[in-house]
């Protein structure tokens, strides 16, 4: 079974860094592995458990109710038959949902959980978000190229990264951040945003523009 989420795209995007990488963090597929009797038309219990709260705590996001996401996550988690993979996956959506909340410390406290149970880069990039809410820089570029390690197809770590560099004035090797998680994952509205950011920064209005418009064709309904 194959839960995938898009991505929580706003029609307005809030252009607050933290809220952009939170953004990104709404697009994931979670598997649930199980099995079942061939002759079976039904889902199998497990399934029946896990994908409809799964499914919805993603449903809350997308729409601003990171309360009820948590609580789903929460739920999922007391659930018996989960393999660590799957429970890792879940730890990481409940540390986004409270990252929407503004409990950075408590989401630290699940991506950690879930790098315990699979190092991941969905959770190195959690941490990494999370020490970048609590102004810790240095702690964020580590996770953010932990993250890389473990998944260098990952788009999200190359914004966080790029974000980090843009705070110091680095904005060519910001760009650089940022085309990369394009190339990586081309229909996502957020890193076209943090182009839009980088080149206004730099000037280059034109440039800003265009990326902006960009990243409005891949965001909203």
């Amino acid at each position: 079974y194959h839960v995938t989420v898009l991505g929580a795209n706003e029609t307005e995007l809030d252009l607050q860094p933290l809220r952009l990488m939170l953004l990104m963090g709404t697009s994931d597929t979670f598997t649930l592995h199980t099995t079942r009797l061939q002759e079976e038309d039904t889902l199998s219990p497990l399934a029946l458990q896990v994908v409809a709260p799964v499914a919805s705590a993603f449903g809350c996001l997308s729409l601003d109710r990171p309360m009820q996401a948590a609580a789903l996550y929460d739920g999922v988690l007391q659930i018996e038959g989960l393999s660590a993979e799957q429970r890792a996956a879940v730890h990481a959506y409940y540390g986004t949902a409270l990252l929407y909340l503004e409990r950075p410390d408590l989401a630290m406290e699940q991506f950690e959980l879930s790098n315990e149970l699979q190092p991941n880069a969905m959770a190195w990039t959690g941490i990494g978000n999370a020490s970048l809410a609590g102004r810790d820089h240095p702690s964020a570029r580590e996770a953010y190229t932990r993250a890389i390690a473990v998944d260098p197809y990952n788009p999200m770590p190359y914004c966080g990264l790029g974000i980090l560099l843009l705070r110091e004035s680095r904005v060519s090797q910001a760009l650089t951040m940022y085309r990369q998680a394009i190339a990586l994952q081309p229909s996502s509205s957020v890193p076209y945003a943090l182009v839009g950011m980088a080149q206004e920064l730099s000037g280059d209005i034109d440039a800003a523009r265009e990326a902006y418009h960009m990243s409005a064709s891949f965001a909203g309904p």
